[in-house]
């Protein structure tokens, strides 16, 4: 009886961890576009220069995001004056380091970005909805 009991116990643990931690092969794809996005976002807004600086932002943007999304853009940057996908007016190539991506159990599209800036040491979290178009992933929205 107590060899059923601990079987079932160990079965039932199992699934339950198994279940939390699931993660689908596109929810890795999706992780995949979002680390690109930031490596090359961060890094722009870290290291870039004046000249160009907003169209480089702008064409990452259109490689990483649905268009309906670029073109609200402006409009959350001034209604907030930070960068939606940073939740900052800037960032330090150092923030990289501590990037981390994970999917949100709570919403099929919805994944969680965060990472801790260097000067404040806090941690910065950003919520994004991403879909599939096509054969890759965009970012559709930003919370």
């Amino acid at each position: 009886m107590r060899k059923l009991a601990l079987i079932i116990l160990f079965t039932a643990g199992t699934f339950i961890s198994n279940s939390q931690t699931h993660v689908t092969l596109a929810d890795q794809q999706a992780m995949t576009m979002l680390k690109n996005f930031y490596t090359a976002y961060m890094t722009e807004v870290a290291t870039g220069s004046a000249h160009n600086f907003v169209k480089k932002l702008q064409k990452i943007q259109k490689q990483y995001c649905t268009p309906k999304l670029v073109d609200k853009i402006p409009a959350m940057i001034d209604r907030t004056n930070i960068d939606p996908f940073l939740k900052a007016q800037d960032s330090n190539i150092e923030n990289l380091k501590s990037l981390t991506f994970q999917k949100d159990s709570r919403a099929a599209d919805l994944f969680i970005v965060s990472y801790t800036d260097i000067y404040r040491h806090n941690k910065t979290t950003i919520k994004l909805s991403v879909v599939k178009q096509k054969d890759s992933f965009k970012i559709d929205g930003v919370f």
